[in-house]
């Protein structure tokens, strides 16, 4: 039998709402109207490493594995693009893709890229689309069973050596600190915030 209370459950909705800056009003007196445009929120752009890297990184494992920052922040906002810097790697030709993918602080999944190769002695752009997040995150590089993917820069000696993180199912969030690989990975987020 179905009853009301068995009908029942309690839903929270969260909803981010980022006023609009740099407004723009265009009169068309042709037309009668004026032409309006503007961004969400302001540019803000997350850096941890300090501009050089002493290191490279990438993994080997033969199965789903992470590797990224944690980036301890208090701003709303939507993350649209990421900087990663590569560095060859040394088996092969660095072809294979990966995708970057973002998890908030609690480590859910909260958006990804579309597949890209990482460049060779080279920062790349990744176009993010617009993934939303609320105080810290973590942006991490996936690598998912590929061959031939070139390594991400990773600054050993910069202001920032806790920044580094490893994630896989079987040994869940680590950081690369607490494996005694401190560092920041060459990965910049930049993002609209409120």
């Amino acid at each position: 039998e179905i009853t009301p209370e068995a009908l029942s459950e309690s839903v929270e909705l969260i909803q981010t709402i980022i006023s609009p800056s740099q407004l723009v009003a265009v009169p068309d007196n042709n037309n009668h109207k004026v032409n309006l445009s503007w961004n969400l929120g302001d540019s803000a752009s997350y850096i941890l490493d300090d501009g050089s890297y002493e290191s490279a990184l990438s993994i080997s494992s033969t199965g789903n594995a992470w590797i990224g920052n944690l980036y301890n922040v208090e701003d709303i906002g939507y993350i649209n693009s990421i900087d990663i810097y590569g560095y060859k790697d040394s088996t092969g030709t660095g072809e294979g893709l990966i995708t970057i993918d973002i998890f908030n602080g609690d480590g859910t999944l909260i958006g990804s890229s579309a597949p890209v190769s990482i460049p060779n002695n080279a920062w790349s752009n990744v176009v993010m689309p617009n993934v939303p997040f609320s105080g810290q995150f973590y942006a991490m590089v996936h690598y998912n069973m590929v061959s031939n993917t070139n390594m991400i820069g990773a600054d050993i000696f910069g202001p920032n050596p806790q920044a580094g993180y490893y994630y896989d199912a079987e040994y869940g969030w680590n950081s690369l600190e607490s494996w005694e690989m401190p560092c920041a990975m060459m990965i910049r987020v930049n993002a609209r915030v409120q």
